[in-house]
């Protein structure tokens, strides 16, 4: 079982300007759940092969020696693609240590990302954008439909 994140990880921030509650609020839920992977990934030592998804790879290094595939549903677009368009939500005072903190979690990202063997995507939109972004090959695996249900060019069945 996961343990659960402290309850600071969780907490509305309502006493703060809600530009800066914003930060907070969506920055320490994103350690929290970094930090509750990384605890419970090493209860996956005895498997072979480990599959990751989600904004998980700076676990990577609990998995040495381990086949380690990544299923990408996108690059953490904060850091790559739309950067300007979070920085735009940062108080201007603020926005030097998240224009650091942003840079450092860039270079760990693509790090942690030079350490995956094999990396699969979900789309052709975001294997282009893995390529731009991190100049790696990433190979497509569509999730699953369900064709009976979902039909071209028919009503969905009931």
């Amino acid at each position: 079982m996961i343990p659960l994140m402290p309850n600071l990880f969780l907490h509305e921030f309502h006493w703060l300007p809600s530009k800066l509650a914003f930060i907070f609020k969506n920055g320490l839920r994103h350690f929290g759940l970094k930090w509750a992977f990384s605890i419970n990934a090493k209860k996956l030592a005895n498997y072979d092969t480990i599959i990751l998804s989600g904004d998980c790879l700076s676990a990577v290094d609990h998995f040495r020696g381990k086949k380690i595939l990544y299923y990408c549903h996108t690059i953490p677009r904060y850091l790559f693609d739309q950067r300007e368009e979070y920085e735009r939500k940062v108080p201007k005072a603020m926005l030097y240590a998240y224009q650091g903190m942003t840079a450092i979690f860039k270079k760990a990202y693509l790090r942690d990302l030079s350490k995956i063997e094999r990396l699969i995507t979900n789309s052709k939109n975001t294997q282009k954008r893995i390529k731009n972004y991190t100049f790696r090959d990433a190979e497509i695996l569509y999730p699953p439909v369900d064709t009976e249900f979902f039909t071209p060019g028919t009503q969905p069945g009931k």
